[in-house]
């Protein structure tokens, strides 16, 4: 039986033999010893995926970096306002002032600045 189906051409047993064939997947195996592991799968689409993934979490990362960057910058903004007002409404800065200035938030930054419109004393301006 297995001498009759190599010679039929349509057969389940066609020959190949001289004919180009590849396939379109290409080797799952790693040829070039990419991987130290035995038998790591490194076919074209993982290696499409993994590049997409990296791709991707470089963009996530670039926008947290703006988006820290815009809190951090929006921050510096306001502080420095709130020592400038304080400065021209009460003159030099005492370190107190300055310490708690450059470890609030800024929601409270902005309180700050608005207590400043109705402050006496500079004490007045840091009340709670």
């Amino acid at each position: 039986l297995a001498a009759m189906l190599l010679h039929q051409s349509d057969g389940t047993f066609t020959d190949f033999r001289g004919k180009l064939v590849a396939l379109a997947h290409g080797s799952i195996f790693s040829r070039n010893a990419a991987s130290s592991k035995p038998g790591v799968i490194h076919n074209s689409y993982e290696r499409f995926v993994l590049r997409r993934e990296k791709a991707a979490g470089v963009e996530e990362g670039l926008k947290k970096g703006m988006r820290q960057g815009k809190i951090e910058g929006q921050h510096e903004g306001a502080s420095t306002l709130l020592r400038t007002l304080l400065h021209h409404k009460f003159g030099a800065i005492p370190d107190w002032a300055a310490t708690r200035i450059a470890e609030a938030d800024a929601v409270v930054l902005q309180q700050w600045g608005l207590n400043i419109l109705d402050a006496k004393r500079l004490e007045d301006v840091f009340r709670d």
